[in-house]
């Protein structure tokens, strides 16, 4: 539209008219270059002739992290947690390690080496009886065997146990030397525990390997490691020790629950209340002899002179009260709630 036939047309125009012609003007000043634009270009943004400026578009979200799934149920409740029972305290009342050094139910340590190869009581009672098996070696200029336990025998009432360390050249913990047999028959401890028929004697290990605790029911138990002699053990001690042999054997610690007075053997007689031991005080290695005394003509056997089995009970009334990590205290100071303990004087 020329300027002129413009300036015609609204000069004839009313002033309502005008303003409506105005805008009108003005909205076609903006539009026509746009459209023509369009026009020309034939891009996306031409729908039907008119220019039009696309939104932008939304931002993206990032998708939640993954839910993790539950757990699968159990099909089972987990297994009850048992208390593993301590290794030996080869310092406390009970204490039998090493070229047996013993630490009696008074609290004195003494050493018993009897003789290699063979069997000594170290606890008789009326109805308990325990020998032990002695290995060891000779070195040549030397006066005595050095001798450490290598298998234990329990007799109580019906029941007959023992439990050895096998004979080994070459020591490797992972791997289990415990050999044991139940009334002549072999036992194998192929769990972490193992009970007799009637319940009264138990075994449990400690630990994977070559360590058990062993429990006769309200009578005694006992703690029990199989370690060898390394050379630079045997080296420092003179044992003279060869590449055939470690000599595996036990460290271990018995607590009792139920003596009589009278109990007998190496260790079973330091329980007796009115027991003096005679070894030499003051010395580096306080020696218990007598081995003829406490000798037994087997494992299992119950006739070392100094014998007390006969297999009946205890009588009722004439118990100790139990020994169990109580002696070996100062005199007067039993901790509280021990009653009965045997109060160490030495």
């Amino acid at each position: 539209m020329s300027q002129s036939v413009r300036s015609t047309t609204m000069a004839s125009m009313s002033k309502p008219t005008m303003l409506v012609a105005l805008v009108a003007m003005l909205t076609m000043a903006v539009i026509e270059p746009h459209f023509a634009s369009a026009q020309g270009e034939g891009g996306d943004n031409q729908r039907g002739g008119w220019w039009w400026r696309s939104p932008p578009p939304p931002p993206r979200r990032s998708p939640p992290p993954p839910r993790r799934s539950p757990p699968p149920p159990r099909s089972s409740p987990p297994p009850p947690r048992t208390r593993t029972p301590p290794p030996p305290r080869c310092t406390k009342p009970g204490g039998v390690c090493g070229d047996p050094k013993i630490v009696g139910g008074d609290g004195v340590t003494f050493y018993f080496h009897g003789r290699m190869n063979q069997d000594f009581c170290l606890v008789s009672d009326s109805d308990l009886h325990i020998n032990a098996h002695f290995i060891g070696k000779r070195p040549e200029g030397r006066f005595r065997d050095f001798t450490w336990v290598q298998a234990l025998g329990f007799v109580y009432g019906p029941h007959a146990l023992t439990i050895a360390a096998k004979r080994v050249a070459k020591w490797d913990n992972a791997v289990d030397q415990l050999q044991l047999a139940y009334n002549g028959h072999p036992l194998e401890l192929d769990g972490s525990s193992w009970a007799s028929p009637d319940g009264v004697i138990s075994l449990n290990r400690i630990g994977a390997t070559n360590a058990v605790d062993l429990t006769i029911k309200e009578k005694m138990g006992v703690a029990l490691t199989v370690v060898p002699i390394g050379q630079k053990e045997s080296k420092g001690h003179g044992y003279g020790i060869g590449d055939d042999d470690c000599f595996a054997h036990f460290d271990m610690q018995f607590r009792f629950y139920n003596l009589s007075s009278s109990v007998d053997g190496v260790l079973g007689q330091t329980y007796q209340p009115d027991y003096v031991n005679p070894t030499k005080r003051g010395v580096a290695m306080p020696i218990m002899g007598g081995a003829d005394r406490f000798f037994s003509s087997s494992l299992l056997a119950t006739d070392c002179k100094m014998s007390k089995y006969s297999g009946l009970a205890i009588p009722v009334g004439s118990a100790m009260p139990s020994f169990d990590a109580v002696c070996g205290t100062n005199a007067g100071s039993l901790s509280a709630g021990m009653p009965g303990g045997l109060i160490c004087r030495r």
